[in-house]
């Protein structure tokens, strides 16, 4: 089972005493934004459990059970109790007090901030990596912004205050390497439980930046639906990173790189601790117990991950649009023999006729405003010779919306191979309107 685990999420010395581990996390609470009520809330959970040895017993005792019930966050407020009385400095006030106050004064004097791997630190844990002339370049480009303040609203419910804006003050940049196959700059992270996940890499030349998800989805009753293949309805878990937004979910044919990354290129995937905001490039994720929120600061576009529910964003404040202002937008219209037309986010393009009038497996990156744009597969033919046929990754783009058969559509289409050197040209395109 999938625990909350304490000491990981807060960076804690396992072996410290109960007094230690509340002055520990009071003065983790004196750093936190007074805003960010809900991570106010998880500190004195914390304080409340770990502080008091026999509810700390109880607790170590389901967490070593690896087969037993959940620890979720309800099981963790029914070990924690009535909220005990709070001194100003946020310690419960028993009779070690002066002790926990007087390690809070030494911990508060030490350096503290160290990336928490699994809440374990030595020698071979991995640090976080000197930052390359490419990642300087990258990371100066993108503004830290101040903590929210008690004005910062969550775009979207749950999600961190804030998220959509600029990379929050503190923020900790994600250790990095350059990938084995692709060459190109890449991180990773999971939540201190593992249940979720994110990949991250320098923009390669279609603009793919990474993917997000949540691994309870990855199953044919997905919350966020599924594809078909070959007969398999595969569960849609993954949200890809492009453009510096957010994609449409989608489902994996393997696995990420958050489950598989070798450990002989010396990478270990670090556990975000909660409480905690990380980045990459202009990519942020801000860890808590409730879920995991990732946004762009150059877009504003983002998400909030959860067990409970994905959500996308578009901005502070800001839900992402399901439709453009004008209502439900669609491709066109249908085609004889054809497939995809007339339909929001189709996942098969086809005009019919000739097969290398088809795209498949469409994931959109966008949808619904003055223009749409996704991946999937394509037929290329090498200078339109028949027999040169292969089938390589496609962008599909669509835009000119108007009026199609009584609805509000995207009216013009086209699609090009980047692997073969090709780019968006909007003169080359065909017509989505056939009635």
């Amino acid at each position: 089972m999938a625990h909350i685990d304490l000491y990981a999420a807060f960076g804690l010395d396992r072996s410290a005493s109960s007094p230690n581990l509340a002055a520990r996390l009071a003065t983790t609470l004196a750093a936190t934004d007074p805003s960010n009520t809900a991570l106010h809330e998880q500190i004195h959970t914390a304080q409340a459990i770990l502080g008091d040895p026999a509810k700390r017993a109880a607790y170590d005792a389901r967490l070593a059970d690896p087969t037993g019930p959940e620890i979720d966050t309800a099981v963790l407020a029914q070990l924690a109790g009535p909220a005990p009385a709070q001194s100003p400095s946020g310690l419960p006030v028993p009779g070690w007090a002066l002790a926990a106050i007087a390690v809070a004064v030494v911990i508060a004097l030490g350096v503290v901030g160290a990336f928490v791997f699994g809440g374990r630190h030595s020698d071979d844990t991995a640090k976080p990596a000197a930052s390359s002339s490419t990642e300087q370049g990258a990371s100066s480009s993108t503004p830290s912004g101040a903590p929210p303040s008690a004005a910062a609203s969550a775009p979207v419910e749950d999600a961190y205050p804030g998220a959509g804006g600029p990379r929050p003050t503190g923020a900790i940049p994600l250790p990095t390497y350059v990938s084995r196959y692709g060459k190109v700059l890449s991180a990773h992270l999971l939540t201190p439980t593992g249940g979720i996940g994110c990949d991250f890499q320098a923009a390669d030349s279609d603009g793919r930046q990474g993917q997000c998800g949540v691994l309870s989805y990855n199953k044919s009753s997905s919350p966020l639906g599924c594809v078909n293949r070959v007969g398999t309805c595969k569960g849609k878990w993954l949200l890809p990173l492009r453009h510096d937004r957010v994609g449409d979910p989608t489902d994996s044919s393997g696995t990420t790189g958050w489950m598989n990354q070798p450990a002989n290129d010396g990478y270990r995937v670090p556990r975000v601790a909660y409480g905690k905001q990380y980045y990459f490039q202009n990519w942020v994720c801000a860890s808590e117990f409730h879920g995991l929120t990732c946004w762009n600061t150059t877009t504003g576009s983002g998400v909030f991950l959860s067990k409970q529910k994905v959500e996308r964003f578009d901005g502070p404040g800001k839900a992402a649009p399901t439709t453009s202002a004008g209502g439900a937008v669609v491709l066109g219209s249908m085609p004889p023999n054809g497939k995809g037309y007339g339909q929001e986010r189709p996942t098969t393009v086809y005009t019919g006729g000739v097969g290398r009038a088809r795209v498949t497996d469409i994931t959109w990156t966008s949808w619904g405003g003055e223009r749409a744009e996704g991946t999937g597969t394509g037929v290329w033919l090498r200078e339109d010779r028949v027999g040169t046929e292969q089938e390589v990754p496609a962008t599909i783009v669509a835009w000119d919306i108007g009026t199609c058969n009584g609805k509000r559509a995207y009216r013009k289409i086209t699609w090009y191979f980047p692997s073969k050197g090709e780019n968006f040209d909007s003169r080359s395109h065909m017509k989505a309107c056939w009635s």
